[in-house]
């Protein structure tokens, strides 16, 4: 069964924000959230850091979370914070090893 969670903030700004919403989606009673982002307008690189940390941790306890009416200029952002945050995670890992 699939529940959906509609964002009703036109701004997402803090790290606090993403952790409200991961709170809402773990006590979720679905393996499948989505999450419906149309009203949103603007997201900042803290918000989107810590979405996309909770949205890999949510995977790890197969909780799928959808992506439903992202702007399309959000949606390349936060591809562009992924590949950003997955160059790190590269780095970090090439440092401790060197």
């Amino acid at each position: 069964m699939e529940k959906v969670i509609k964002i009703d903030k036109k701004l997402l700004a803090f790290r606090d924000q993403a952790q409200a919403l991961a709170k809402t989606a773990q006590e979720a009673d679905s393996p499948i959230l989505t999450l419906d982002f149309k009203k949103v307008e603007f997201i900042s690189r803290n918000f989107m850091d810590e979405f996309l940390n909770i949205k890999e941790a949510l995977a790890a306890r197969s909780k799928n979370i959808k992506i439903k009416a992202l702007k399309p200029e959000l949606r390349q952002f936060m591809t562009q914070v992924q590949k950003s945050k997955t160059r790190i995670k590269a780095q970090m890992a090439l440092a401790l090893k060197g």
